[in-house]
C-alpha cells in the first residue's frame, strides 16, 4: 500500500494560503526538492511527508488529499517479470 498525492487539491491549498514552493516544502519538512519530485509523480509521498502535511495542516481533510494506492502481489510479480526481460 501507498499514498498518492491529490496534486490538483494540494495546488488548490499552496494557492489558497499563498505558500511558495520553498514556504509549503518546509511547513511539511521536506526538502523543495522531494516536493517537486511528489507533485511531478517521480515518487510517492513517504511517512516524513504524510506525518509533516498532518502536522502543518491539522484542519485539512487527509482524505481529500491522499489517495491510497493498493498493490496486489500478482501485480509485483507481473512487474517483476516484465522488469527481467
Amino acid at each position: 500500500m501507498s499514498f498518492i498525492l491529490n496534486k490538483q487539491e494540494f495546488i488548490n491549498l499552496q494557492d489558497t494560503k499563498k505558500l511558495s514552493m520553498t514556504e509549503m516544502a518546509n511547513l511539511i519538512g521536506v526538502s523543495r526538492s522531494q516536493l517537486w519530485r511528489i507533485l511531478r509523480g517521480s515518487c510517492n509521498p513517504g511517512e516524513q511527508f504524510l506525518a509533516g502535511f498532518k502536522k502543518a495542516f491539522p484542519k485539512e481533510n487527509f482524505d481529500n488529499f491522499f489517495l491510497i494506492d493498493m498493490v496486489q502481489q500478482s501485480d509485483t510479480k507481473n512487474k517483476s517479470k516484465t522488469q527481467a526481460s
